[in-house]
């Protein structure tokens, strides 16, 4: 009788999620036409009504960037675990190693509870080694014994046989987790890619911000679940101001007179001077914040073709790889998709939530709300699975 009851549990089961999938299915294709633009709330406003609403988005856009980014306590902070890491770098592998921060705390896009990653280089390292797997482990294992008897550390957990081996702990003073990686010049060069393009335009941070909180209080932004890694999101909202017909933002990779700068086998040069001159549609774009925000959604929501389209800020025609549901292209890791974990399933809701995103921006709020109320009003609409993130942040 248990195997005939396993049995029965098994089809079910498998019976449940072949129903969920056919009604997902549905949805997809029971979708209405995409709405215009200008439709709904938008069309029954005048001009100068419509300006208005793209000034209060804008002003919930901005409102969300200042009560998330870091202060200057939490920079503070940051410079106080960079010293005290440093000094066991030094003591370990002479006074030209470094410890660099690298990630979203510091390419420019991340909120005040962002994670700490610092990948840890010895300068004199003989340049054959550098990049080797075996030479991380090795440097990890020193690290680790080493911060075992450093007081300012504790919660010390080396992770040597995964992918990338890994170093995580805790900094006493200041109770920030912190991910040790080892002579990892990708992700340092990808930092500062994505930090130029937070200094080119202040409406791309912006954005960037509002669409990190609207995809965390969706519980879409989640690698480990099968959805997109806030990186990823981060890089669709570049990649949307740079294909807008009158582009906020350049091609970084593209632009200017080409050099090379290899980290190992990948190709991390990007242009970092002025761009006067450089680039003409410089200051070209004239659109406010909130009209961006606006365009961003509609265009994830229903221009943005998630089977055959690709995201790729580097600015080179790329090839839609097999059985993805979205590509999305790292900048120098040409063979990494930062897509390929995700699901038919989830790449559908994704979409289903830019456009519910979309409906819910472009309605006007109730009178009388002041900016807490009116984040709360707007990023709010959304369930999610846990209110671990929102304990963090205070808006």
């Amino acid at each position: 009788m248990s195997h005939v009851a396993a049995g029965k549990r098994m089809w079910s089961s498998l019976f449940l999620q072949y129903t969920c999938s056919r009604s997902i299915a549905k949805f997809a294709t029971k979708q209405d036409e995409p709405p215009c633009k200008n439709s709904n709330a938008v069309s029954s406003r005048s001009d100068k009504e419509q300006q208005e609403h793209f000034d209060l988005l804008g002003r919930i856009c901005s409102y969300v960037f200042d009560a998330c980014k870091p202060d200057a306590e939490i920079l503070r902070k940051h410079n106080l675990v960079k010293q005290h890491l440093e000094r066991n770098c030094h003591f370990l592998w002479g006074k030209d190693a470094k410890a660099e921060l690298f990630g979203s705390a510091a390419n420019g896009f991340g909120f005040k509870s962002s994670d700490l990653d610092y990948f840890v280089q010895p300068i004199k390292l003989p340049l054959s080694s550098k990049g080797s797997k075996s030479v991380a482990v090795s440097m990890g294992n020193r690290l680790a014994k080493q911060l075992r008897q450093d007081p300012c550390f504790n919660k010390i957990m080396w992770i040597p046989h995964c992918r990338v081996p890994i170093l995580r702990c805790v900094h006493i003073s200041t109770q920030r987790e912190l991910d040790i990686t080892f002579d990892n010049g990708v992700v340092a060069r990808n930092t500062r890619l994505l930090a130029h393009y937070a200094a080119i335009d202040c409406r791309c941070q912006i954005l960037g911000f509002a669409m990190k909180l609207l995809t965390k209080m969706a519980g879409i932004a989640n690698s480990q679940h099968n959805f997109l890694s806030s990186y990823a999101y981060t890089l669709m909202v570049i990649y949307y101001l740079q294909q807008l017909k009158d582009p906020v933002l350049p091609q970084l990779q593209k632009i200017g007179q080409c050099g090379s700068i290899l980290c190992g086998v990948h190709e991390t040069w990007f242009y970092d001077g002025e761009l006067e001159g450089v680039w003409p549609e410089m200051g070209v774009n004239k659109q406010s914040v909130g009209e961006l925000w606006l365009g961003l959604l509609y265009f994830y929501a229903y221009e943005f073709d998630y089977n055959s389209h690709s995201v790729c800020i580097r600015g080179l025609p790329r090839k839609q790889l097999r059985h993805r549901h979205m590509t999305i292209y790292d900048p120098f890791e040409l063979s990494r998709n930062l897509g390929q974990s995700l699901s038919q399933n989830n790449a559908q809701h994704i979409q289903h939530v830019f456009r519910t995103a979309y409906q819910n921006f472009s309605q006007s709020p109730p009178p009388n709300l002041k900016n807490p109320e009116l984040v709360k009003h707007y990023f709010l609409a959304f369930k999610r699975p846990n209110r671990r993130f929102w304990r963090h942040e205070t808006l």
